[in-house]
């Protein structure tokens, strides 16, 4: 609600005594806008005052002054409101049926009624303080795009601009290159690998086709191998939250269900689209990789160990990996992409409200890799679906489905959050194709308090207790399955539980400690109990202590203990940041590390790398990187150390990545894009770099000249090239700033930020700077000739359509008014200090570029 003028207050203030109220009470109250007019009225003796049957006035549309607009009123209230005017500034906000439904309403009058914006969420009323017919938009009658820029601004959400928001090209994309060759330098016969894939994306008018391909050179003589990875159309329905796939696409993974690749259909609803990272019940206990990779394993948030994997079906046992309650493996592949694969052991521990629901459906064939070629098994189609529903603010409800027509697999789940802790359970039932029937149950509570209150309770106890049981004929639906062989796999494992806590004692110091105990069918067991202790010594000295002991299903025991630390070091003089950070185990595996950081975000700045020692069974080696970043690609060049023989060896890697983007005709070079983009393009006459950011940035410099780089930024503007934003998040609102310091003369300030709310891999196209308008230099001066010094104002265009904004303007100390950026057209002069002078039109004729100069003076 706005409040009223303070100078109002003062007529009011008698009234509202007399009447026991008050501005507190008032607000406390909630009164509506239509209270206040009539206190209004009433402390300024206007009860009975009518108004015209016709008028003109300011429109303002959720607070926001948007021109002017006529209005036709019973005297009392507003009746209609002119239609050209008002439906051009609902656009921005409304839903696109409840649009259309207005120009229909509309379509035989010049007037929309004010009933029928009532019955579509929109209320008038005349502003009596404002002089202004206000409008007033309903948030459930907005679009999804308004609707998530009110969430994502602070303060008072309603004074939204949505002219701030930019539009995607209509037509965008962006095709992805990266090359990667490696060399084992410790066999001289093996030839270097050389891999290229290429990933793009096409959106036009939101329809995005998707597609990889990799390139394999062949070795020792053999040919090389062209495979196509996937090929799929992505629909998104924004407004109802709907995202349909077709084509090449994966089953979502719920519960103890399985994700299976399918050549189908899927439609999903989901309220986190612009989630990077993929979640997969640990249950399933596989994972898939198109190509070798280096594996970096987090159980419960630490590091455990890196291996290196070749591509096919892998499994967590293999790795080691079931010893704690979650599991993230950072998968970089020998092209240098790094992408992250998130396994809980239960469902997703979204709550739902009661009023939201998610699910998936997905119908279509298996698909599998055949010489090197995707194979569709058309003989067995599969069906896979999960539904989730909110059933109050505290407990959310699921069930679960597949089934290729012979094996099946249904479940359902359900996340409950009580004051002991957050409570996830789930239960499946499966019939294998032998018609063999099995169960399978987990349950987990998690405790995570909020780190809120004094003394302990800043640091409180965090802690997982989780149990799962399987019957011996339990089965996940298989992918491989043809149905050619009989299936003679049973499930391993009979029981899982596992428990583990964490806590900060201080602000230096944490432990954890964990325990997990398998039971097999066949009467084995496996036990891991491992604990951690972290401190910081000093000012920057951090010691970490992890160890574990585990038994495997043969019974031999197993224990190992790792010290490590890290510590970072002083900035270089150049401004680089470094650090040395080291490692042992009982194993005799050592590691010794120095990097370096870079000190800006491009070019030789951007260098950075480190060096290590590497020790193992005797054997020592020596291993080094870096990383280069440019506006249009990123490289890397590793050597790494092979110590697991008993002779040293070494091999090598480098990567070149980059990426071709185009937008509604615009294109450039740019380092991969994965999600959405903007092509930034800089104003004609740039002198100076001009740097870009995502979010606000007032652009510091270390040194006092425009040639320098801000301190911060993400992208750099070179004089006559764009450049390219290429990391900004779907479905999510982001602000764009650039560096207005370095705008050349003519340019309009306003036009060096912009706020972006990309759908699905799209695409923008900016013109920083807007379009080069004249420069004017005005003059002002009163009747007898003395400068209208230090005055403010605005200058209102005469010959623009309805709603042109005024341009305001100050002037200086000898009355002149100075504007770097104003079209050609006619023009009046508004004091806001004297409100009574009156100056003939000025009319602009200056070109874009050019300074124009006039004497203006005003008369009474």
């Amino acid at each position: 609600m706005k409040a009223l003028n303070p100078h109002l207050w003062l007529y009011l203030s008698p009234l509202l005594l007399a009447t026991g109220a008050s501005h507190a009470n008032i607000a406390a109250n909630g009164n509506s806008e239509e209270e206040l007019d009539a206190l209004f009225r009433e402390a300024f003796g206007k009860e009975n005052e009518q108004l015209p049957g016709e008028l003109e006035a300011d429109l303002r549309v959720n607070g926001n002054v948007q021109g002017t607009i006529l209005a036709r009123t019973n005297g009392k209230t507003i009746t209609q409101l002119q239609r050209e005017a008002l439906l051009p500034k609902l656009r921005p906000y409304l839903k696109e049926s409840l649009l259309k439904s207005l120009e229909k309403n509309a379509a035989n009058s010049g007037w929309l009624s004010a009933s029928a914006l009532e019955a579509t969420g929109i209320r008038t009323r005349y502003d009596i303080q404002e002089l202004a017919v206000a409008v007033k938009i309903d948030k459930k009658s907005m679009n999804r795009r308004m609707r998530s820029l009110l969430s994502a601004l602070p303060g008072d959400k309603q004074h939204v601009i949505p002219e701030r928001l930019a539009d995607p090209a209509k037509v965008s994309g962006y095709i992805n290159l990266s090359s990667g060759i490696s060399q084992d330098f410790s066999n001289n016969s093996t030839e270097p690998s050389l891999n290229v894939r290429a990933e793009s994306a096409v959106n036009v008018h939101g329809f995005v086709l998707e597609n990889q391909h990799t390139y394999q050179h062949g070795t020792n003589g053999k040919p090389g191998k062209l495979t196509r990875d996937y090929t799929r159309l992505v629909i998104d329905d924004a407004e109802e939250e709907h995202r349909y796939r077709i084509g090449d696409i994966s089953t979502e993974s719920r519960n103890f269900q399985g994700s299976l690749p399918l050549g189908g259909v899927q439609v999903t609803r989901d309220l986190t689209w612009a989630s990077s990272r993929e979640y997969t019940p640990q249950g399933n206990q596989r994972f898939s990789l198109s190509s070798p990779a280096e594996v970096d394993i987090y159980l419960d948030g630490r590091l455990h160990r890196s291996v290196r994997l070749q591509a096919g079906e892998h499994e967590l046992a293999e790795l080691d990996a079931l010893g704690g309650t979650s599991v993230k493996l950072r998968i970089k592949d020998d092209l240098g992409k790094i992408t992250t694969q998130e396994f809980s052991r239960f469902t997703d521990s979204r709550l739902l409200s009661p009023e939201f629901s998610r699910y998936s459906i997905s119908v279509g064939f298996p698909s599998r890799r055949e010489a090197d070629q995707l194979k569709y098994d058309t003989k067995r189609p599969v069906a896979s679906a999960y539904y989730q529903q909110g059933v109050t603010e505290n407990l959310t409800a699921g069930v679960d489905a597949q089934t290729d027509g012979k094996a099946h697999q249904v479940g359902g789940d359900i996340i409950w959050a009580t004051e002991i802790g957050n409570v996830t359970a789930g239960v499946s039932h499966s019939q294998s194709r032998n018609g063999k029937k099995g169960q399978a149950a987990r349950v987990q509570i998690s405790r995570r308090p909020d780190n809120r209150g004094e003394g302990d309770k800043q640091r409180p106890i965090q802690w997982d207790i989780a149990a799962e049981r399987f019957t011996a004929d339990y089965q996940n639906l298989n992918p491989q399955d043809d149905g050619t062989t009989a299936t003679t796999s049973t499930q391993a494992v009979k029981q899982q539980l596992n428990a583990s806590v964490s806590k900060a004692f201080s602000d230096r110091t944490s432990g954890n400690i964990g325990v997990a105990h398998t039971t097999q069918h066949d009467g084995k067991t496996r036990t891991n109990l491992n604990a951690g202790v972290s401190t910081r010594l000093g000012k920057n000295l951090n010691v970490s202590v992890y160890g574990s002991q585990s038994r495997d299903a043969k019974g031999a025991a197993d224990m190992s203990v790792r010290v490590g630390f890290s510590m970072p070091l002083d900035t270089t003089a150049s401004g680089r940041g470094q650090s040395v950070s080291g490692s042992h185990d009982d194993k005799g595996r050592s590691q010794l590390a120095y990097r370096i950081s870079g000190k800006g975000k491009r070019g030789v700045d951007s260098l950075s790398g480190g060096v290590r020692l590497q020790s193992e069974r005797g054997n020592t080696g020596l291993g080094a990187d870096v990383r280069y970043q440019g506006e249009a690609f990123d490289a890397n060049l590793s050597i790494t150390p092979q110590l697991a023989s008993s002779k040293v060896g070494y091999s090598g890697s480098a990567n070149v990545n980059t990426a071709i983007v185009f937008a509604d005709g615009a294109v450039a070079m740019s380092r991969p894009v994965h999600d959405s983009f903007a092509i930034l393009e800089p104003p004609e006459g740039l002198e100076h770099p001009m740097a870009a950011s995502r979010g606000k940035n007032l652009f510091q410099r270390k040194e006092n000249t425009l040639d320098s780089l801000p301190e911060r930024y993400d992208a750099v503007m070179q004089p006559g090239s764009k450049v390219v934003l290429n990391n900004l998040a779907s479905y999510q609102v982001q602000h764009v700033s650039s560096d207005s310091a370095v705008l050349p003369e003519g340019f309009d300030l306003d036009a060096t930020e912009f706020d972006v709310m990309p759908d699905y891999k799209s695409g923008y196209r900016v013109k920083v700077g807007g379009e080069r308008g004249a420069m004017l230099e005005a003059h002002l001066a009163d009747a007898s000739g003395q400068p209208l010094k230090l005055q403010g104002g605005q200058l209102i265009a005469l010959d623009a359509k309805r709603g042109g904004k005024p341009i305001p303007f100050f002037t200086d100390e000898d009355g002149v008014m100075r504007l770097s950026h104003i079209r050609q057209g006619n023009y009046r002069v508004e004091l806001f200090s004297l409100p009574d002078l009156r100056n003939p039109p000025i009319r602009v004729t200056g070109k874009p570029g050019e300074t124009q100069t006039l004497d203006l003076r005003a008369t009474s």
